[in-house]
């Protein structure tokens, strides 16, 4: 046995009497009786050098425990409480052998009569789901979506992290010569959503702003962005094209003809001084 049953009250009520080392010899005694289950020899000797008894008073209590808690049957020292508990786990053991072979423990009788859940009349009692594991349907269940017409199964679905191909707007970029916030200038495009006739006056007017005045000068520095010209719909705009800009004249002429060593003395090295 490697396990034993141990009431500490029955054992604290037998052997409070005891020594210290008395105890000490009864517990070691009772380990080795359940450990080897069967009696103790009677073997002084040998009982003591088994409960590591080396001293006189050691050994005094090694015979004053045999004689308290055993007794000597046919050579041996036997404890009624000990064989008990022997008998009871070598018949439980049995009876787990027995129903090992049966293929284990036998089947509970299932129960005559089930509890109803009050409130449900006999006759009303919803069936049982056939499938118990299924998770429930909440009511922050995202519905199902319906399935797609047969032969529609294989329809490209437009991915939402790719940009999409709009003619249009790919026209309108590639001319526009202020490429900043694409993506802006791309959602108010989708936004705006011209048809035909709207893509022409916005190609039209774009192609009159780029060569205006206020495009050109400076190297295009006050284009406005993209974003900002399709929202003021500035395609509409009236404008003056470059080729119209008067450039005036510079107020500083005759610079060639003024004689710049009057009034200078003449240096033989062909410089001048004041």
């Amino acid at each position: 046995m490697n396990y034993y049953s141990h009431n500490i009250g029955d054992y604290a009520q037998a052997t409070m009497h005891l020594t210290l080392v008395e105890d000490a010899v009864y517990s070691r005694l009772l380990r080795r009786y359940y450990a080897e289950e069967q009696p103790i020899a009677a073997d002084l000797v040998m009982v003591c050098r088994w409960v590591g008894a080396r001293t006189s008073e050691e050994k005094e209590a090694v015979q004053v425990v045999l004689g308290e808690f055993f007794e000597l049957e046919n050579g041996v020292y036997r404890n009624k409480r000990a064989d008990l508990e022997i008998q009871a786990y070598h018949a439980k053991a049995e009876t787990n052998r027995l129903n090992g072979k049966k293929g284990g423990r036998p089947s509970q009788k299932p129960k005559e009569t089930q509890s109803v859940i009050s409130g449900l009349a006999n006759g009303t009692q919803e069936e049982p789901s056939r499938n118990p594991n299924q998770e429930p349907v909440t009511k922050n269940q995202e519905p199902e979506l319906p399935l797609a017409p047969k032969g529609e199964g294989d329809a490209l679905v437009p991915d939402a992290g790719v940009e999409q191909i709009n003619p249009m707007f790919d026209q309108f970029w590639a001319k526009y010569p202020n490429k900043t916030c694409k993506a802006k200038a791309r959602a108010k495009w989708d936004k705006l959503n011209p048809d035909d006739a709207l893509f022409a006056q916005i190609m039209a007017g774009l192609d009159r702003q780029c060569a205006s005045a206020a495009w050109v000068k400076d190297g295009g520095q006050f284009v406005p962005h993209p974003t900002t010209w399709l929202n003021g719909e500035r395609w509409n705009d009236e404008v003056r094209a470059a080729g119209n800009v008067h450039h005036l004249g510079s107020r500083h002429v005759g610079l060639n003809d003024q004689d710049y060593s009057r009034d200078l003395e003449a240096n033989g090295d062909g410089t001048y001084r004041f």
